[in-house]
């Protein structure tokens, strides 16, 4: 019981650090960024720097804005095939493997065991425009947060692989395409978009087993995983699931970033420490969720810690 009293003591210390580093660091950064009208905050800083004379880095302040985006090349979602300024999407496969291990005594059974692979992930955004009536201006969300986003595609099928078949299986969705080949499945690059990305990141197919970073560089050449089918089973069943959430162009968004001159011209993009959220929730929503996440964080903190401390104590007198 003092085991898992102090078990449940971290986890309180753990969650209430969360609130108070990251959480409650967001949701001050939402409140302190001010809302601006597109045009007139441009006007603005466009006679700063006409009285100043400087062509750029004489402008620097953290802003919410709120308009209608647009692209002159959108990216396209690999799944869904939909124009958008970002996406997230990942394939999986879940299959039973049939494995053969000898117990305490020196005899072989027969088991299975469900394996889940990562076939392929990726996030892709591109700069674009908005507009609020009053003014447009460029946004780059490169290093920033997207929140709000439309699940565009959540969708899972069943196929069979043969292990006999030297040509392998071939899956496909969308602009998305791979060949499960051999006893092996192969992927060589990223779906395409058809805008150059501002910012990206893939992951090769690996092992649920395996730690992956999301901003994992694509390889150049194929990268393969044993399928593990058992010899005596030729033929297996192969769950494969394709998800993808986009942000499209079908609504308004709340962008809170940092608008600079930098290159000459104004954008609004991460700069430092300061937030860079695309949204399509308003400012006032996401601050009622991070005051409403707090305050779970909060009850979560305090049960754990209650309970921590009823088993230390029950540990301590048993």
């Amino acid at each position: 019981m003092v085991a898992v009293g102090i078990i449940l003591f971290v986890i309180a210390i753990g969650v209430i650090c969360f609130r108070q580093f990251s959480t409650q660091k967001e949701l001050e950064k939402l409140i302190s960024s001010e809302r601006e009208k597109i045009g007139e905050v441009l006007s603005v800083y466009q006679q700063t720097k006409d009285e100043l004379g400087s062509s750029e880095n004489s402008v620097s302040k953290q802003l919410t804005v709120m308009g209608n985006a647009s692209c002159d090349e959108p990216l396209i979602s690999p799944l869904g095939n939909k124009p958008c300024l970002y996406y997230s999407m990942k394939v999986t496969s879940k299959r039973i493997e049939h494995y053969t291990e000898k117990d305490s005594e020196g005899r072989t059974q027969n088991k299975t065991r469900t394996i889940e692979d990562v076939l392929d992930k990726s996030t892709n955004c591109t700069r674009f425009k908005l507009d609020d009536g009053t003014g447009s201006v460029m946004v780059d969300p490169h290093d920033g947060s997207f929140e709000g986003t439309f699940t565009s595609v959540n969708k899972s099928e069943t196929r069979t692989f043969d292990n006999n078949n030297q040509g392998g299986l071939t899956i496909s969705f969308g602009n998305f395409s791979m060949n499960l080949g051999g006893q092996n499945y192969s992927s060589s690059a990223a779906p395409m978009s058809s805008a150059a990305p501002v910012c990206s990141s893939s992951a090769a197919p690996m092992s649920s087993a395996a730690p992956m970073s999301s901003a994992a560089p694509m390889s150049s050449s194929p990268v393969s995983v044993s399928f593990g089918a058992s010899p005596s089973s030729p033929s297996e069943p192969v769950t494969i699931k394709y998800e993808e959430e986009i942000i499209a162009f079908d609504r308004p968004l709340t962008v809170i970033g940092t608008l600079t001159d930098k290159m000459g011209d104004f954008i609004i993009q991460k700069d430092g420490k300061n937030a860079m959220i695309v949204s399509t929730k308003s400012q006032e929503d996401m601050i009622a969720e991070r005051k409403a996440s707090m305050k779970t964080q909060l009850i979560i903190a305090a049960v754990c810690g209650a309970l921590g401390l009823i088993c230390l104590i029950i540990g301590l007198v048993s």
